[in-house]
């Protein structure tokens, strides 16, 4: 492969990042596997973030927000998926301070029942605690947990 100019880097990056958000990190490591050298691809991060096609906390808020509503993940799966990707501490936290708790209740319930229906669980204990364990692999908090089960897991126990 014949190497790319700094040029031809910053126009593929531009064309990328206007046409979603992407992450520092995710533009370093395709820059890397280009080949181009480290004070070029620290110019072309610079220029990217001066023209606002960058910006971590952008793309915090926005993974946060799609990874909740379409995938169906709490927060600390949310969470660990940021810190992957690189994403400073300060900045996922603030991300996920933007969603409240009503909202990640507002998702885990119909994953929860839906999950409930499915269930083979001979005593209620067994299925709580096979709810609990599923809401939990999503990454969601005990709180969100203990909100959605204390109402409706509640009313299968009558």
């Amino acid at each position: 492969m014949k190497k790319m100019t700094e040029q031809q880097a910053l126009w593929q990056l531009t064309t990328l990042c206007g046409s979603g958000e992407h992450c520092t990190h995710e533009v370093r490591e395709k820059m890397r596997r280009w080949a181009l050298d480290e004070d070029v691809q620290e110019r072309l991060v610079q220029h990217l973030v001066n023209e606002h096609y960058l910006d971590d906390a952008r793309y915090a808020r926005a993974y946060a927000h799609d990874k909740l509503e379409y995938n169906h993940w709490g927060p600390n799966k949310i969470r660990q998926g940021l810190y992957l990707k690189r994403i400073p501490a300060g900045v996922i936290t603030e991300a996920l301070g933007a969603i409240s708790l009503d909202r990640y209740v507002a998702v885990l319930r119909p994953l929860l029942s839906d999950k409930e229906h499915h269930l083979k669980a001979s005593t209620s204990y067994e299925r709580r605690m096979k709810l609990m364990r599923f809401a939990m692999q999503r990454g969601f908090t005990m709180d969100a947990i203990r909100e959605c089960m204390n109402t409706e897991i509640d009313d299968y126990d009558e």
